[in-house]
Parts: C-alpha cells; structure tokens; sequence
C-alpha cells in the first residue's frame, strides 16, 4: 500500500522512541507498526468499532507495546506545543470541511516538535468523485461537498495546495497521482502524498 511505503522510508527520520499521533487511525495498521518500531504512539478515531478492533489486536499482540488507542473526533485532539515528534494524517483528514481542516492543520504545526515530521495523504481536484460533485451539488466551503451516501463531507486538493499548506516546512515528499482502489469495488482516486519536516527553531 502507498502509505504503507511511504512510512516505512521517512519513519527513519523520526526521533528513536519519539511520541507519534496517528489521527484517523481505523484499524491501526500503521500505529501498530510504528509501535512495533519502539515508537510511543498515539492512535485516534471517532469510530469505536475500529478502535475496538485495534484494541484486540493490541491485546493479542501482548509484547508491552506503548500504544494507546482513544475515542476522538479529528478536531478535538490537544496536546501542549512541540509535544510531538511526528503526526499521520493519512486519508483522515479528507473528510473535514475546509474550515475545519485548516483549523487541524494549525494544530499540527503547533503540536509537532522541531524537525519533527507529519504525513498526510488528502484527495485531488483529479479524484473523479470531484467533477461530479462539482457537476451536482453546491458546494458547502470551497472544494468541500456533502456526500450524502456516505454521510459526511468530503474536500478536495487543488494542485499544489497541501504543499503550500505548509511553506514554512522542508518538504522531503509531495507528489500527486492517481491511485487506484479494489475496495470495495474497483474504482480510482487522486491523491496528494505529503511528507515534511518542522525547520528547527534555529533555521
């Protein structure tokens, strides 16, 4: 999986042991591998049923992991300034209303440390759910349409956005493309990849 890739090469740039938020975690895939990494990790969701899942899983696994899995909403996370060492935000954060979304990433600036790193993965203007959102509804914020089958809003990247987003970063990955998807049925998706890195206090 392209996340999966993209973790496993810029985890190597995280603080050994580091504290890691993993926002939008489902199932915990990546913060059970992070932890797995000797990582201290994080992992929200709004959604218990994942989290339970998660726990399971973390409970079966028994090897004195430090992970922690909590009940919250996307935009309600706090934590104090330079708290962090890196952040996920992958596919979590598409699901905000632009507003919204510029609010979180505000937090994340703040909360992360110097030459700590976040990673994020949102949809593009090339997603072809886009068009047609663009097509048939109004949209709510810019580039921010309600998906009424899936029941929550959706916001979409124009090019080069998530990279403007933070200017005031290294940037050590952005590429845009489009991914296709055989869950849970085949279908594409035009995504954004960021990873970058807070400059030291010193830069």
């Amino acid at each position: 999986m392209r996340t999966k890739r993209i973790l496993e090469k810029y985890s190597k740039g995280i603080t050994p042991r580091g504290r890691i938020l993993d926002i939008g975690c489902g199932e915990g895939n990546n913060a059970l591998w992070l932890a797995e990494q000797g990582f201290e990790v994080t992992a929200i969701d709004k959604d218990q049923a994942v989290l339970n899942t998660l726990k399971k899983r973390i409970s079966r696994l028994d090897k004195g992991l430090k992970i922690k899995a909590e009940k919250l909403d996307i935009e309600d996370f706090e934590a104090p300034d330079s708290y962090y060492n890196a952040i996920l935000a992958f596919n979590s954060l598409i699901f905000l209303k632009k507003s919204e979304f510029l609010r979180v990433i505000t937090k994340i600036k703040n909360y992360l440390a110097p030459s700590g790193l976040v990673f994020i993965s949102l949809f593009t203007e090339e997603d072809p759910s886009f068009s047609s959102f663009v097509k048939n509804k109004k949209s709510i914020e810019p580039n921010t349409f309600f998906n009424e089958k899936a029941g929550e809003y959706w916001q979409f990247m124009r090019k080069g956005e998530l990279k403007e987003k933070f200017y005031n970063f290294e940037t050590l990955l952005y590429e845009e493309e489009i991914i296709h998807d055989a869950h849970p049925t085949p279908h594409d998706h035009g995504m954004a990849f960021y990873v970058g890195k807070k400059k030291a206090r010193n830069d």
